[in-house]
This record gives C-alpha cells, structure tokens and sequence, in this order.
C-alpha cells in the first residue's frame, strides 16, 4: 500500500514573524487592533446604508404585504421601534 509522504522538516533559518511567540499584552493589543477595525467597517457600512434605509424597509417588507390577502400597515410595537428601526435595517 501506499505510505503517504513525510512532512518537510521545518525550516529552522527562516522564521516569518507570525510564527513568532508572543505575550499576553501583545495579543490584546493585536484583538483590540482587530476589533477596532470590525467596528469602523461596521460604522462605515451603516453611514453608507441609512441613506437607502426606508427603500430598505421597503424592499423586506415587500414579500410580507405580498404574502397577506388584504393590504396591511405595519406598525412598531415598542417605544423606540421607530428610530431604531431603520439604523437596524442599514447594518
């Protein structure tokens, strides 16, 4: 039967610096790097989108008019389901 083939050996002269070790410190500062970036795309993708947010309500709330026999209005049940509502829609 065939062996299946042997791992090269690592290549001990030539280290990437991913490969290194790092502290504790160094690691947190790496996450928080990380998320920060997460969150400025986030920021960004919704300051993009809140200009489309009620052609956005619109398009999502298509299918479910659609779906009903009679024409309905859709209504906010909480206290500020309103505001919120098209910020949600543009994330």
């Amino acid at each position: 039967m065939n062996q299946p083939a042997a791992l090269p050996p690592p290549d001990s002269g030539n280290t990437a610096s991913l490969d290194k070790e790092m502290h504790l410190i160094e690691h947190l500062v790496e996450l928080r790097t990380r998320l920060l970036y997460c969150v400025l795309v986030l920021l960004f993708a919704a300051l993009a989108f809140m200009p489309f947010a009620a052609q956005l309500h619109t398009w999502f709330v298509m299918p479910l008019q659609q779906a009903l026999a009679q024409p309905v209005q859709l209504i906010a049940t909480g206290t500020i389901s309103p505001f919120l509502t098209p910020f949600k829609l543009s994330l």
